[in-house]
């Protein structure tokens, strides 16, 4: 009989705990402080962290900082920190409180940022929208690449890249410098997880050949496409490296100058390191 009704004994302890539930008692913006009422259930101690609700939702942390008779004081470490903060996040008397009891790093760190003071902020979670790499591009020969990308969406980002190369041919020597138009796609989050990226572009080309005797110079544009797939690791810092495989595809550039192979399909490897803020 005692098992049958032990759900509804229950109940009534977790009303009754409600009805004894701290609560927010005043609010002083300028002195960066906020009172709650002593929760007589399980009074709270000084260095404690409470959290103060808003639709059952936590929207304000903060600690200990003094012990009253019917309640104790929260801080937040400075006096401009509260009149900062939007009015709907703003707690009011009356509000909700409840108890995070986690160790603190250092007793004078401030939490109201944080609704969940227990798990610290991934920086890696944290919106960047900017991404300088440079590295290189693997097909024959190395070229040296630089390119900014911008994350216009959580796992999408446009980028625009320069690719210097450099080659001997035959008697002669021939450079380029490249210019990309680049749609990258990451699977975690801006900058970091699977990366695929396609691109099209243009390369200017300046060749000098010597042949039987006779120099011959060379200059014109061949338009460019290239794809690859990899991986973008991306650290707390901001710093990250990408590792991906793919091709690019030039134009018949031994069309135009003779004796060179440096066109049609080259398979790529490109590795690079960035920086995003």
């Amino acid at each position: 009989m005692g098992m049958r009704f032990m759900p509804y004994i229950m109940l009534c302890i977790n009303f009754a705990l409600a009805a004894m539930a701290a609560e927010v008692i005043f609010v002083d913006v300028n002195a960066g402080a906020i009172g709650v009422s002593q929760n007589e259930a399980a009074p709270f101690h000084e260095g404690d962290v409470l959290c103060a609700l808003k639709n059952n939702k936590p929207t304000l942390c903060g600690k200990v900082g003094m012990l009253l008779g019917s309640g104790v004081v929260l801080r937040f470490g400075n006096s401009i920190y509260l009149p900062s903060m939007s009015v709907d996040r703003l707690p009011k008397v009356g509000d909700k409180v409840i108890a995070k009891r986690s160790v603190l790093e250092s007793k004078n760190e401030v939490l109201a940022t944080d609704p969940n003071p227990e798990e610290k902020v991934d920086k890696k979670d944290q919106k960047t929208y900017h991404n300088f790499t440079f590295g290189v591009l693997w097909p024959k020969p190395i070229q040296p690449s630089a390119q900014y990308q911008f994350g216009f969406a959580k796992n999408f980002a446009i980028g625009l890249a320069f690719h210097v190369l450099r080659q001997e041919i035959g008697a002669g020597t021939m450079g380029a410098f490249g210019t990309t138009l680049n749609f990258h796609f990451y699977s975690k989050n801006r900058f970091e997880g699977i990366w695929l990226q396609t691109g099209v572009g243009i390369y200017g080309v300046n060749a000098k050949v010597n042949q039987h005797g006779e120099k011959s110079r060379y200059r014109f544009s061949s338009p460019a496409v290239m794809g690859t797939l990899g991986y973008r690791f991306k650290f707390d810092s901001g710093i990250n490296i990408g590792v991906a495989a793919g091709g690019q595809y030039l134009s018949r550039w031994e069309e135009l100058i003779p004796a060179q192979k440096f066109s049609g399909f080259l398979p790529s490897l490109v590795i690079d390191v960035g920086f995003s803020f």
